[in-house]
């Protein structure tokens, strides 16, 4: 429907970017059939329908830029985050795989991976008490200027020879073994 609404207005579009982490944190031997299809639904089933959707828009214009925000756990495990992860997983992998076939079209497909992010400023001193935060290397959670200057880049015509990739902002999270 909010394609049909977007075509109504618009005959072509440049720049895709798909932000799915409905988190969910469960034990995995505890989450429903129905708990796994909503979490896979809402990120991965959505980002497909909407890359669908909007690749064939960009196939025939020839040129386009996707990009899919995904966590940190998309190549790392966390207890009780297998649900979760297994969907940012597969976003991954449909990035890899949607580079592979649309960059002959022009279309740069990559993953903007983000680690522990707040919407607002918070204090150092008050973040610093939480624990996910002192096993940040960078000891502090990401604000959303951390995130524009890159998803610009991948947005943008300078990023000609980049696809596929997951590229991460998360103050060091993923190199920790």
């Amino acid at each position: 429907m909010a394609m049909k609404a977007f075509k109504n207005r618009h005959d072509s579009v440049d720049i895709l970017v798909n932000d799915v982490r409905s988190m969910f944190a469960k034990p995995f031997n505890q989450t429903t059939e129905s708990e796994w299809d909503e979490i896979q639904f809402r990120n991965l089933k959505s980002t497909f329908l909407l890359s669908q959707q909007v690749g064939d828009l960009m196939i025939a214009k020839g040129y386009g830029r996707i990009v899919n925000i995904i966590s940190v756990l998309a190549e790392r495990g966390m207890i009780n985050g297998a649900t979760f992860s297994a969907s940012q997983a597969g976003v991954l992998a449909l990035t890899r795989s949607l580079a592979v076939e649309w960059g002959r079209h022009n279309i740069r497909v990559n993953a903007l991976g983000v680690g522990w992010f707040t919407g607002q400023e918070i204090d150092l001193e008050v973040q610093q008490k939480e624990l996910l935060v002192r096993y940040t290397p960078l000891r502090r959670k990401g604000v959303p200027s951390d995130i524009g200057p890159l998803l610009v880049y991948l947005a943008s015509e300078s990023c000609d020879y980049n696809t596929g990739q997951p590229i991460y902002i998360d103050g060091g999270l993923n190199a920790h073994p």
